[in-house]
């Protein structure tokens, strides 16, 4: 155990003893190790480098060393491994897999705007999604998780509110927002420097790019709903809604 949590193979394995088949339930689980202070013996775990790649070399600058490289990797084992044996303990799981805040350790120092800004999303479920995939151009944010998850899991015509969208409903203009930063299928939009747009991974910019401004006042909005519903909780005052 360290100021973080216990080792990650330690809770997964207490969630696979608590978690019972009898009832839907929601389960989120914190992994630890891939935080300092990085003290897990992951050549001992079954971590199978004990050099820099050669393919990998050109880049490397030693930014991060293969220890703390490891215990990602002894991350992603353990998540792997859970998901192994609790897909066959529960009936019809669902795992949603997410970083709660974007890449802070890289193997150079000229990490892209893309790899320092976004999280990855994995949505998995052998039945659950069978059939099912993410349309062409998905993109968002962690506010659209919780109505991706009802859409799939809700009985017809429920009702919800949500500031999100569901990420695998077809044909939508796909957007997601974060703290000073915009995502779509073309482009991320970083708010706090210009604005300034960069593209994504193996695209280039489109040749006509969206107004800057409307782009920002939809941010801005969505910050302030959030704000607001914090602090004074789920109702706006009347006439306070402006198109």
């Amino acid at each position: 155990m360290n100021a973080w949590g216990v080792d990650d193979a330690l809770l997964f394995d207490y969630v696979l003893d608590t978690v019972e088949d009898n009832f839907p339930s929601l389960n989120i689980i914190l992994t630890t190790n891939n935080h300092p202070p990085f003290d897990v013996d992951v050549w001992k775990k079954g971590f199978p480098l004990h050099k820099v790649p050669d393919e990998i070399l050109p880049l490397w600058e030693g930014n991060t060393d293969l220890k703390t490289l490891g215990h990602v990797w002894y991350t992603d084992k353990c998540i792997g491994d859970f998901v192994d044996v609790m897909e066959e303990k529960v009936p019809l799981p669902l795992f949603v897999i997410t970083g709660d805040h974007y890449g802070r350790r890289f193997i150079n120092s000229r990490p892209t705007f893309f790899e320092k800004s976004t999280v990855p999303l994995v949505l998995y479920g052998r039945d659950v999604l069978d059939g099912i995939s993410l349309p062409d151009g998905a993109a968002g944010s962690h506010i659209d998780i919780i109505p991706t998850l009802i859409e799939l899991t809700a009985p017809e015509g429920f009702s919800y509110h949500a500031l999100g969208n569901d990420l695998l409903a077809p044909h939508q203009d796909f957007i997601g927002i974060g703290k000073g930063i915009i995502i779509t299928s073309d482009f991320i939009l970083d708010l706090s420097q210009g604005p300034t747009f960069h593209p994504l991974p193996t695209k280039e910019l489109p040749p006509e790019l969206p107004c800057t401004k409307k782009l920002k006042r939809l941010h801005d909005a969505l910050h302030g709903i959030s704000w607001w519903r914090i602090k004074n909780g789920p109702d706006l005052p009347v006439g306070s809604v402006h198109k």
